[in-house]
């Protein structure tokens, strides 16, 4: 979100270089800097989040109450998709080209980056145990955290691990799937990778 703002590579180039120390210092203060930043440019952050979730919410209520389907829409070609296979291929094509690796926004910043000394980099080698995982989780909210029975035996159910994908409209009657913005229901455990 930062990087697609017109001023954002110029300020994060600025802060950097403005700032004294090792890496970990500037990453600090230029975090802090960002996060100033942020609340300036872009707003409240946590508080959109907040509005957003009551959003989500208000849409589930809404689909549990009716029974919303999509049974058309456009594709590129302008042509209306009927059936319910080819649908969800065009929604499957769609998605997995938007969401590539070649899609994203490539923003080059000129940064100085200070170098890793030699005996730091052997650091970037050590594994990460589950006992810092376990730690990472349980220091979050805790209906965000694993249940302890997925540590004491280290299988972590696939139930657990499921994503739903919504697809919102943003007009009252899309056509195409530009006109969804799809979002992503799941929760901090389907986002780890063992």
């Amino acid at each position: 979100m930062w990087l697609k703002h017109r001023d954002a590579p110029e300020y994060i180039v600025n802060c950097w270089n403005r700032t004294d120390g090792d890496l970990i210092d500037k990453s600090n203060l230029l975090v802090d800097k960002l996060k100033s930043w942020n609340k300036d440019v872009f707003g409240n952050v946590f508080e959109c989040k907040k509005k957003l979730r009551a959003r989500v919410l208000g849409v589930q209520r809404a689909l549990a109450r009716r029974r919303n389907k999509i049974s058309m829409l456009k594709n590129d070609d302008g042509e209306w998709v009927l059936t319910q296979e080819q649908l969800k291929l065009m929604v499957i094509e769609y998605y997995t080209q938007l969401f590539s690796v070649e899609s994203l926004c490539r923003t080059q910043l000129n940064i100085d980056c200070p170098k890793l000394l030699t005996d730091h980099l052997e650091d970037l080698d050590i594994g990460i145990s589950m006992a810092e995982v376990k730690k990472a989780l349980f220091q979050m909210k805790p209906w965000k955290a694993l249940v302890n029975n997925a540590f004491e035996n280290g299988v972590l159910p696939m139930e657990l691990c499921e994503t739903l994908i919504v697809l919102i409209p943003k007009v009252h009657n899309p056509e195409n799937l530009k006109q969804f913005r799809p979002i992503r229901l799941c929760c901090a455990r389907s986002s780890l990778r063992f």
